[in-house]
């Protein structure tokens, strides 16, 4: 959100307040359809879109949220019309499966750990995920970029202070924060939840949310969604 909310005009807080202390996890936007879904691959999706503008109705978040900007950057990295299908807004994933399931959306864009439960029991099927790389508790989904799209997204968390905090503090909470994420309680709590781990020292995860920043700009202004 610090890197999106502010370029929409729905708040002034941006990456610029905080001193980043330590990234903690990356997961990933995913497309997932249901089980009995026509589409064996993104590409057979996205083919169908192309030939039918407006046919079908995506889901995952609220409009201008992560999952719908991850869903507008493939379509601009696939050389699809943004507006090719109907973006229905909903508060979260949880919803946004439910609709899924009850027929009233035909798509979603989620994280993999947020669906694992209904691709777990044969309900959902993921076609692709947005990651340079496969998924390692996710091994099965291919990458867009397997296909030929050359796009990632997805959301990450971490732990940052109010700009100005002293560097000696940041410095404190990183060393002890990154002995957490080293631990094998956070690895296997992670892992058993399907969550990605992605470790960034405050440099680097510095230079991340800035790089996220501008390359949300973009996203966002093919949106329609800047203000």
């Amino acid at each position: 959100e610090i890197a999106t909310m502010h370029w929409m005009g729905l708040t002034d807080v941006t990456v610029d307040n905080f001193d980043f202390i330590i990234q903690l996890n990356q997961d990933p936007a995913a497309v997932l359809v249901k089980a009995d879904a026509p589409w064996k691959t993104i590409k057979d999706l996205l083919d169908d879109i192309k030939k039918n503008p407006g046919k079908y109705k995506f889901s995952g978040s609220g409009t201008g949220t992560i999952w719908d900007l991850s869903r507008i950057g493939m379509f601009h990295a696939a050389g699809i019309p943004v507006n090719s299908v109907t973006w229905v807004p909903t508060t979260g994933a949880a919803p946004s499966i439910t609709e899924l399931l009850g027929g009233h959306v035909d798509v979603i864009v989620c994280s993999l750990p947020e669906a694992k439960s209904q691709i777990d029991a044969g309900l959902i099927k993921p076609l692709a995920v947005m990651a340079d790389e496969r998924v390692s508790t996710f091994p099965d989904v291919p990458t867009l970029k397997e296909s030929g799209i050359n796009w990632s997204s997805g959301t990450w968390r971490g732990l940052a202070a109010p700009r100005g905090t002293p560097k000696e503090i940041i410095d404190i909470l990183y060393n002890a924060c990154n002995e957490i994420a080293n631990s094998s309680e956070f690895k296997d709590f992670m892992s058993q939840r399907g969550f990605g781990i992605k470790i960034r020292n405050p440099e680097e995860f510095t230079q991340f949310a800035k790089e996220q920043d501008q390359t949300w700009k973009q996203i966002l202004e093919l949106g329609g969604y800047i203000k």
